[in-house]
């Protein structure tokens, strides 16, 4: 037994690792992210803070559109925390269980994503690389890091996708019911639904039409009767629905139409910083793909991203150029220019790796096989955002001084889609290009404000956030590598010595009650875990697997 195990070590040790490589990936960004990244700061959360407030019955309705499934989830997980929130920690505690939420949705696309690649018959190790690079895909960080319903997209998407394959591999229809409770993912937002339904239209619906006409009026039925119950449900969460959108004041406009392909690239090269290219779509998108151009998730001032990064490359102006200087004892390298104007190294650098994700993601369409339909996805969701920004449907959403309305968030799970599919390509046709793996992590850690420099404040942030993460004594020995003052870590509550500086709640009493039970979407959270085991289960015992 013992030489069988060994035997199957050594001929799939190169899976292997790589498995473990995933699985160390997921963990470490999970990590970074919960580590240096308060959510509750982030991006329109006191907008979205309402439906959790109503779910804890401090109000009867929240007053907003959205689909109320996912903040359902953070309600319900937020809720193991009842016994030991206090108005002191409340945000701390509700912090880490965004963030628990968003990691579990992600894990869960990550399993998505991999059974739909082996079914497109990818090698494993090739998949598991490949997921490796999407767990460090900004986009793929900046989702999980806040608090928006976009997570949801990206997290059921590829089993929706995996089972209209294998509908369109096997003709059974089974696949397609089983595939019903994820498209509650659809009316988590209106732009999640316009996407969708667009990617689906245009790329699967006229084959399942040709079909057998009674099962496919059945699923039609089966699909009307489920979003009405979802929305029924959200209507009397809300108060609205999905298509009562109400803007902001400063969004009340619409782009001019050269917006769509105007550019100044000498400008985009010089001056990568926000409010300088509200005017151009091209611009908008290059630098907001691989990086923080809105200066809302890793660039923002009060997170622990953003604060006490240390400048590896130096710039210092000179009469002549003169040869770089190495400086080891400070670890850094010094570069001579003429004129030193303003260098924005991460910027610059994002800027790269997004010109050449969208230049490898044309060739690779132009290819036009089968997968060209996932590499086109990012497209459908650029035109969302300009038709309603230019052409003003189905309402006006841009605003002129910042152009934030439009940008790829608000589609990355289709980026993220089209950066995998591009990916696992690459990787099947080139072997050797694994070794781009380690570089293309350095780069993104670079982008997202490593290295950083020998701080006691940043020393103490760090433990102190730590003190509440699940992965605490995980994540101390390798804190401790680069800490001068080890006495501050520490794992258990009882000994917490840090000052919390999170802001104040009130009202953190009403999150000691259980949340309000939302009947629908609870059956449709207990069929998505059951039917994705079905799915798996189903299609190894088919052979699809």
């Amino acid at each position: 037994m013992k030489n069988q195990i060994l035997e199957i070590a050594k001929r799939q040790y190169k899976e292997i690792i790589s498995f473990f490589t995933l699985v160390v990936s997921t963990i470490f960004t999970k990590e970074l992210t919960f580590l240096h990244y308060n959510t509750t700061s982030g991006p329109d959360f006191d907008k979205y803070f309402v439906y959790l407030e109503q779910n804890s019955y401090l109000f009867e309705i929240t007053g907003r559109e959205q689909g109320i499934f996912y903040y359902y989830l953070n309600s319900l997980n937020f809720y193991r925390y009842n016994e030991v929130i206090t108005s002191d920690n409340f945000f701390y505690y509700l912090d880490k269980s965004i963030q628990e939420t968003n990691f579990l949705l992600f894990v869960f696309s990550l399993i998505g994503f991999y059974f739909l690649l082996i079914h497109f018959g990818f090698k494993k190790r090739d998949i598991l690389v490949a997921l490796t690079m999407l767990n460090f895909f900004p986009l793929a960080i900046a989702i999980r890091m806040v608090f928006k319903p976009e997570i949801l997209a990206l997290s059921f998407l590829p089993w929706i996708i995996l089972c209209v394959e294998l509908h369109k591999k096997s003709k059974k229809y089974s696949y397609l019911f089983l595939a019903l409770p994820f498209t509650v993912a659809l009316f988590a937002k209106g732009s999640v639904l316009g996407s969708f339904g667009l990617f689906f239209l245009l790329f699967y619906l006229l084959p399942i039409l040709k079909g057998d006409k009674k099962k496919v009026f059945l699923i039609f039925i089966c699909f009307v009767l489920f979003a009405s119950l979802i929305s029924f449900e959200d209507y009397e969460s809300n108060g609205s629905n999905l298509l009562q959108v109400v803007h902001d004041e400063k969004y009340n406009n619409q782009a001019e139409i050269n917006f769509i392909y105007k550019v100044d690239f000498p400008k985009l090269i010089k001056s990568p910083i926000k409010f300088d290219h509200a005017d151009s779509f091209i611009s908008l998108t290059l630098l907001d793909t691989f990086g923080d151009y809105f200066d809302l998730y890793w660039n923002e001032d009060s997170n622990l991203f953003r604060k006490h990064r240390k400048e590896l490359f130096l710039f210092e102006e000179s009469r002549s150029i003169g040869v770089p200087k190495l400086d080891i004892s400070e670890r850094n390298i010094t570069f001579y220019l003429q004129n030193n104007t303003d260098v924005y190294l991460r910027p610059f650098i994002s800027l790269i790796l997004s010109l050449l994700f969208f230049i490898f993601l044309f060739i690779y369409i132009k290819r036009q096989n089968k997968f060209s339909k996932f590499l086109f996805a990012p497209l459908l969701g650029m035109s969302i955002m300009i038709i309603q920004s230019v052409f003003g449907f189905p309402s006006k959403n841009y605003d002129p001084l910042v152009g934030d309305s439009i940008k790829p968030y608000y589609y990355g799970y289709f980026l993220c889609l089209g950066f995998i599919f591009l990916c696992i390509q690459i990787l099947n046709e080139r072997k050797k290009i694994k070794l781009i793996v380690l570089p293309y992590i350095l780069l993104i850690l670079f982008i997202l404000g490593f290295p950083k420099l020998n701080s006691t404040e940043y020393e103490s942030g760090i433990a102190q956030v730590n003190s509440y993460s699940s992965f605490c004594k995980l994540n101390k020995p390798v804190i401790q590598l680069t800490s001068d003052n080890k006495d501050l870590l520490q794992c258990e509550t009882k000994d917490r010595i840090f000052s919390l500086n999170y802001k104040e709640y009130e009202n953190y009493e009403n999150f000691k009650r259980q949340p309000r039970v939302k009947i629908f979407n609870t059956i449709a959270g207990f069929f998505i875990i059951l039917n994705s085991a079905l799915i798996i289960a189903f299609s190894r015992k088919e052979g699809h697997f």
